[in-house]
């Protein structure tokens, strides 16, 4: 089996890097093998236009059977708690489109897309469906991804109303775009590290989020 590890940065990943040490492949950078199971990681840089590039690059050269996108979040809920691990379910591309006044439009809404143009399904990115248990059972989540993380209460506000998600982050609809149209299995997984609210980071919690990211991602390696 090849499997694909994507994230955003290196700091993400590190304790599974570590954990990975042994298996790693000579001469070969960002490659691991454990008996008949290959892992390649791709670090693909914080935003959707890295991400799509390098994933595009990884995908060609790699083809794997399963790409795992793993990293952290913001939340828009307080009741969930720091370091709450999720399965996206559907991602969206959130700030691509126009402001009219106090109105989000996406491209969707101005004529650009239809709805159900692929990969899209009802202006969603959704994910595929676990094959693995260990996937599979995790509590699922919507999701949306920004260029601009949301600080103001009048954008975190307008992204509420108009999509409802749970998580926002950086790159996953990149991801589900990118696995969608070349036809890979895949799976978003994300921990909260922090609450989508006026940026103050004496609130978050990263070194938690990435703890039960890289549990949950050895845990993952074992039982897959």
């Amino acid at each position: 089996m090849n499997l694909l590890i994507a994230a955003a940065t290196q700091a993400e990943i590190a304790p599974l890097l570590a954990h990975l040490q042994p298996y790693r492949v000579a001469g070969k950078e960002n490659s691991y093998k454990k008996k008949s199971l290959k892992v390649r990681i791709c670090i693909t840089g914080v935003g959707s236009v890295p991400t799509t590039y390098r994933l595009v690059r990884e995908i060609s050269a790699f083809r794997p059977d399963l790409a795992i996108q793993a990293g952290i979040a913001g939340c828009f809920s307080r009741e969930v708690p720091l370091g709450s691990l999720y399965r996206v379910s559907t991602d969206r591309f959130a700030d691509l489109g126009a402001e009219q006044g106090d109105m989000l439009l996406d491209v969707f809404d101005l004529g650009l897309l239809d709805k159900d143009e692929p990969p899209f399904a009802d202006k969603k990115l959704p994910a595929s469906v676990p094959e693995f248990p260990v996937i599979r059972e995790q509590q699922e989540a919507e999701a949306i991804t920004v260029n601009m993380v949301s600080g103001h209460p009048a954008t975190i506000g307008r992204l509420q109303d108009k999509y409802a998600p749970l998580l926002e982050s950086m790159e996953g609809a990149a991801f589900h775009y990118v696995c969608l149209l070349e036809s890979v299995n895949f799976v978003q997984v994300r921990t909260v590290s922090n609450y989508v609210a006026q940026r103050d980071k004496t609130q978050w919690d990263i070194p938690l989020a990435v703890q039960a990211l890289n549990s949950w991602l050895i845990e993952c390696l074992e039982k897959i």
